[in-house]
């Protein structure tokens, strides 16, 4: 059959069908406006200029629909007809002299829906004993916009049964500033019940022979399904309760995530309760969705029609899949199909197996919740003042007085160096005084260094005049938050600038004091004073890779500065293979030591002096020949490996190591360029997940990486 006589044969079915449906209602055609005359009827159907689609079957077909399918359950309508879809339904629920005359009810209820004009497809579905369902499912070729109520003189207050009346309503907007559009309509008044669809004869019969069930004379498949207490999937949806028919699996539409139940109560409409039977499997299969808030509406609505089902006995169960492949359930069906034959039936069934029970799911949610957090605390959200891209980072723009700065990039991007040739050497021009704070002695040897300042622990305690002697001269100072105590009274005479480098990791250790021990709280005090003397007098400099908003709001609400400038850099990066392990059992440590006896050279980070010393044992007792070297604060006691912070990639080219084994004290400013190891190897029992991103960050070239961690640090190894 040819698309424009099958869309012929088709439209005046529907037209016919909703002819009948008006009669029933009792309801008066709607006329329509002379700008829109009525397009409807068969004779004029192929010259409609309001068509809703070319080919009506096309958007079911998208979302993996066989026709007969849709036939059976989808009308079209335009003009007259289309609008009277949604009027007849309200005007029926008006009651009395609303039937037969043009009340203001109806009235208004055609010009909402005067829209509809333009064309419909809807959807009315079944009840069980086989008689067609009454309020329609209508999706608009043309929405119309959402609206809001909106309250003028306060907020809006409810009583036991009352709540008061907006002042006025508005078009709703999105946080875009698009409007809002109602995407599919219920009709006014009525109720948003759930959609059985009509299952044609060859569909039924493939259900009935995939579940081995045998149908009594007269019953319609619904009864079956009950009788024989068949599966049931609810979805949000008609298309995505067709799409899983099609599969043959018995489906039930509800109109929304919230519509499950009973309007004031939480009492299950009856389409629903019916099914929710001992010994029978019920399935809840809402949308994939990112959004964050979409997403907790979803999962709270889900879990809470799981709860209500599972208290009448059925089995519950949760379907979920990677959202990449289709948000819908219907979407991710189609995409399957378009990969290979048969590649939907084949994913659903893994789908189908790896459905979560309500625990389970409610779990999941839980820890959906934790890791929002987490990711929350990890993002950088304050409005970016610039951003660029490229290898390294260009000139920074002059700093503000009384501003925290922050400088978020890309490892390898150059912010010590531009930090220190543009903001530094302005605060120098100032007369400011530098005071740079970074989380490990090494890391900030090397800044002081590049910024010609002294680092503190380049004086023994009894030289301390001679440390603040230099400090005053070249103006500023290296130090560990650990060591603010030492920091003499005079320098708040000058303006300070406050540089926090690493701030991830500075903002960390000042918060936990995991390092601080009994002078936590006098350390904090001290990192207080500092931050607002910097504020008022000076600024503040907060420099990191994928710097978070919890080290920058710790610096604003610390120091009370005025503003916070942004500055983002992106350098482009090569993914990095990464395998992870946690657990005592995952046989890590046998599969590095295989590994080194294989002939790797291998660099090994790790959070944990105990293990890189247990390592360094066992190669020297499995593979005495392979050299070893250990770099920590053990072995690097009176700068023994100075010449490795300097230049790592010389030093390697020299020394030549088998195995490079580093601890905490090479998470930051460590940059080995040079190609050398054959993988990276980490193990993480303590510090937080920035740290070990850091760590395994110090080779750039783009090796495998392995990494263990326990459970009780922040899983956050993936190298860039």
């Amino acid at each position: 059959m040819k698309k424009e006589s099958q869309y012929e044969d088709f439209s005046a079915e529907a037209n016919r069908l909703a002819i009948q449906r008006l009669e029933s209602y009792g309801a008066m055609p709607i006329p329509v406006s002379p700008s829109q005359p009525s397009t409807a009827g068969p004779d004029n159907i192929e010259s409609s200029e309001a068509r809703p689609n070319p080919d009506p079957l096309q958007e079911f077909r998208e979302s993996n629909i066989p026709d007969a399918l849709t036939q059976a359950n989808i009308i079209w309508a335009t003009g007259d007809e289309a609008v009277a879809v949604a009027v007849g339904p309200v005007t029926a629920a008006l009651g009395g002299h609303a039937t037969q005359y043009a009340t203001e009810a109806v009235k208004r209820a055609q010009r909402t829906y005067e829209n509809l004009a333009e064309g419909i497809w809807y959807s009315l579905g079944t009840t069980i004993d086989g008689r067609e369902a009454d309020i329609p499912c209508i999706k608009p070729t043309q929405p119309r916009a959402k609206v809001e109520p909106v309250y003028k003189n306060a907020k809006r207050s409810s009583v036991i049964g009352f709540s008061r009346k907006p002042d006025e309503w508005r078009e709703a907007r999105d946080e875009r500033g698009q409007l809002k559009r109602v995407k599919y309509e219920t009709p006014q008044g009525c109720p948003g019940l759930p959609i059985m669809p009509w299952v044609p004869e060859e569909f039924a019969q493939a259900i009935y022979e995939k579940h081995s069930v045998t149908p009594q004379e007269g019953e319609t498949f619904w009864q079956v399904v009950k009788r024989c207490c068949l599966h049931i999937t609810f979805v949000e949806g008609i298309k995505k309760a067709l799409a899983l028919i099609a599969q043959g699996m018995p489906a039930i539409a509800i109109r929304g995530i919230n519509m499950w139940h009973q309007s004031g109560s939480r009492e299950l409409h009856e389409e629903i309760a019916q099914f929710a039977t001992p010994g029978r499997t019920l399935y809840i299969c809402f949308d994939q969705d990112d959004k964050p808030q979409t997403v907790k509406n979803v999962r709270y609505q889900a879990l809470a029609l799981g709860s209500e089902l599972q208290k009448l006995g059925p089995d519950v169960r949760f379907l979920h899949w990677d959202k990449s492949i289709g948000k819908g359930i219907d979407d991710a069906l189609y995409a399957k199909a378009q990969e290979s034959e048969g590649g939907d039936r084949a994913w659903l069934k893994t789908v189908l197996e790896s459905a979560m029970t309500l625990r389970q799911y409610r779990r999941m949610g839980t820890m959906a919740r934790a890791f929002a957090v987490l990711d929350r605390l990890e993002r950088l959200s304050y409005p970016i003042e610039r951003e660029t891209e490229g290898d390294y980072l260009p000139q920074l723009p002059q700093m503000l007085k009384a501003a925290i700065h922050v400088l978020d990039v890309a490892l390898g991007g150059g912010k010590t160096y531009r930090t220190g040739k543009d903001w530094v050497a302005q605060a120098r021009q100032l007369g400011w005084f530098i005071v740079a704070l970074s989380p490990m002695n090494a890391l900030g040897q090397q800044t002081a260094e590049r910024w010609d300042l002294p680092h503190i622990h380049d004086f023994e305690p009894k030289d301390s005049e001679a440390l603040w002697a230099t400090a005053h001269e070249q103006g500023g100072v290296v130090l560990c938050p650990d060591s603010l105590h030492r920091l003499p009274d005079w320098i708040t005479n000058r303006p300070v600038l406050l540089v926090m480098d690493e701030a991830n990791q500075v903002e960390q250790e000042l918060a936990s004091g995991d390092r601080l021990g009994d002078r936590h709280s006098s350390i904090n005090q001290l990192f207080k004073n500092l931050a607002t003397h910097a504020a008022e007098t000076g600024a503040i400099v907060l420099a990191e890779d994928g710097i978070a908003d919890r080290a920058v709001r710790f610096a604003h609400v610390s120091s009370g500065a005025k503003s916070i400038r942004v500055f983002k850099h992106h350098r482009q990066q090569t993914p990095w293979e990464c395998t992870m392990y946690s657990g005592q059992a995952s046989g890590y440590r046998a599969k590095f030591l295989q590994a080194v006896s294989s002939g790797q050279t291998l660099l090994y980070v790790t959070s944990s002096q105990r293990e890189a010393k247990r390592l360094e044992r066992a190669i020297a007792s499995r593979d005495p020949s392979k050299q070893v070297t250990r770099i920590d604060s053990e072995t690097n006691e009176g700068g023994a490996f100075t010449s490795f912070f300097n230049n790592p990639d010389q030093w390697i080219a020299t020394n030549r190591p088998d195995v490079l084994i580093l601890s905490p004290s090479a998470k930051s400013g460590i940059s080995i360029e040079a190609p050398y190891f054959d993988a990276v190897w980490g193990y993480f029992p303590s510090l937080a997940g920035d740290t070990h991103w850091q760590m395994l960050g110090r080779y750039r070239q783009p090796v495998p990486g392995t990494s263990s961690a326990h459970r009780s640090s922040v899983q956050q190894q993936m190298r860039p």
